[in-house]
């Protein structure tokens, strides 16, 4: 069975004489001891250590007129955040079209402990919430997402949708995966926020902080050749 390894890719730098991997894996035992909840996840065996290459100036330049254009861009759409018919029953507060956000979610119900869920979404967060409301709608999505199970779960109680209360709120915003880059600044902010939460009311599973990035899917070339169609014989009289 493979097993999941976590790659810390430092730079190399001949200037800095300072070991930054035996640093960095001296943390690792320091903060994930045996007996930890997260030593099973973050130990020598499933944290590797390997360096990288320095940018060159063409990677500096490159990504410095990807910042450049992404704030014109985002100047422009900060005009329109919310297209709700009924501005003060938006969902986020008149924040509806964020894109590359880390959401929190909020439930309560009567006579039950209030839980928190934390995700993300890329597109604009009013597209999630709309997929999260169909979760919640049809039985057979209810295992889509830690979410739609507990909410599954409170309607299984007699909860009924006027009984559970969901409030959403924006945890951290951050950009989205460029394609070539190295690490996805929306999945890193989700994990940090997932590990940081308070684990006695949080929905999350321990298995989403090590979840690899799904945002780099889209750019992947697929390897799977094209279907041959057959020769057909032609019989010749």
């Amino acid at each position: 069975m493979r097993k999941n390894i976590i790659w810390f890719n430092p730079p190399f730098d001949q200037n800095v004489t300072t070991n930054v991997a035996h640093r960095f894996l001296k943390l690792i035992d320091s903060h994930f001891p045996k007996g930890h909840q997260y030593h099973k996840l973050f130990n020598r065996n499933t944290v590797k250590v390997s360096y990288s290459c320095m940018n060159n100036m063409a990677a500096i330049i490159s990504s410095h007129n990807k910042k450049v254009l992404k704030c014109d861009s985002d100047t422009s759409t900060r005009a329109r955040m919310c297209n709700c018919q009924k501005p003060d029953q938006c969902p986020l507060s008149g924040a509806c079209l964020s894109k590359s956000i880390v959401y929190k979610a909020t439930v309560k119900a009567k006579d039950t402990p209030t839980k928190h869920y934390i995700g993300l979404t890329e597109p604009t967060f009013k597209t999630r919430w709309s997929n999260h409301n169909s979760n919640f709608k049809y039985v057979a999505y209810r295992h889509t997402t830690e979410l739609s199970s507990h909410i599954w779960k409170l309607k299984d109680k007699g909860f009924s949708d006027s009984d559970i209360d969901i409030s959403w709120s924006i945890e951290q915003r951050s950009s989205e995966y460029q394609c070539g880059s190295r690490r996805c600044d929306l999945c890193l902010s989700e994990k940090v926020a997932i590990a940081m939460a308070d684990k006695s009311s949080s929905l999350n599973s321990r298995k989403e902080v090590v979840a690899k990035c799904r945002h780099r899917t889209k750019f992947q070339y697929d390897r799977v050749s094209p279907k041959v169609k057959p020769k057909v014989k032609l019989k010749v009289k």
